[in-house]
């Protein structure tokens, strides 16, 4: 049982880290987008500008940060079915000992005692059996949560190359348009 405590411990710290890093991760998209309401200005530099070098760098790092957040998922997933298992294998033990228990039909001190003891294991794993169904629902939300950052992260990406497909025509009209001038200004036979 002090197995299964620790066990319920470590899934409880690294389900509080895993949150906290989903919230960080919302507010670093919060302020991309922040960001990215900023208009472009009118005349195109020509390479990328700060602001696109800075959204396209934090876009990298958040899909870094959203495959390391996958991977902290996955093994809260199976840390779970491990803890599951461990619950089913106590669950046996405790209805075996209860039948031998029944089976001894003697209302000895040790018999009472051993009753006692499964009464007393019971309980504790009904307790960490509804933390563990707890931690289900914590692990569906961290994933949906998970979700929703990918597809946010696909709009950044998708805004990005909106903006530079666009400051590329802009600055290729403007080629066009220095061209042109170039051609009135030329003097006439």
């Amino acid at each position: 049982m002090q197995q299964l405590t620790e066990q319920m411990r470590k899934l409880d710290k690294e389900k509080e880290h895993s949150m906290n890093q989903v919230r960080e991760l919302e507010a670093s998209l919060a302020e991309l987008r922040n960001q990215i309401a900023v208009p472009p200005p009118r005349d195109p530099p020509a390479g990328p500008s700060e602001i696109e070098q800075q959204l396209q760098a934090e876009a990298e790092q958040l899909q870094k940060e959203l495959e390391n957040l996958a991977g902290q998922l996955q093994a809260q997933i199976q840390d779970n079915e491990d803890l599951s298992r461990l619950n089913r294998e106590h669950e046996q033990k405790l209805l075996e000992l209860e039948r031998a228990a029944e089976s001894w039909g003697q209302q000895t001190e040790q018999h009472k005692q051993i009753l006692e003891n499964m009464q007393s294991d019971r309980v504790t794993m009904s307790r960490a059996l509804s933390e563990n169904r707890e931690l289900k629902e914590q692990l569906a939300e961290l994933q949906n949560g998970f979700v929703r950052l990918s597809n946010e992260n696909i709009e950044i990406t998708s805004t990005l190359q909106s903006e530079q497909h666009a400051k590329n025509e802009l600055a290729k009209k403007l080629g066009q348009l220095q061209e042109k001038l170039g051609e009135l200004k030329e003097p006439r036979p």
